[in-house]
């Protein structure tokens, strides 16, 4: 799963936009791959912070998470976006 997390709604859902696209053309040798998303987090605002999630399945997770570390920086994310990748989320609040 991942978070993005910034304090602006627009923005934070435009990146998120953006991300899932990066994540379609990074990750298409994934056949597997289920993408969900972005949506608002199901806590969408936490403090001064709004959060869209992005879900990802897929059977292969190691080789994943190896790949989700570079798309970080090929993301170009606005520099007040913040990115959490949780490759097990026990929750997704």
């Amino acid at each position: 799963m991942l978070t993005l997390k910034g304090k602006h709604e627009e923005f934070t859902r435009v990146a998120s936009e953006h991300l899932k696209r990066v994540l379609e053309k990074e990750l298409r040798d994934f056949d597997d791959l289920k993408l969900s998303g972005p949506a608002p987090s199901p806590l969408a605002k936490a403090e001064t912070f709004y959060r869209y999630q992005i879900i990802l399945r897929t059977a292969r997770m190691t080789r994943l998470s190896r790949c989700l570390s570079g798309i970080k920086d090929k993301a170009e994310l606005p520099k007040d976006i913040s990115l959490i990748i949780d490759i097990d989320p026990v929750n997704m609040f």
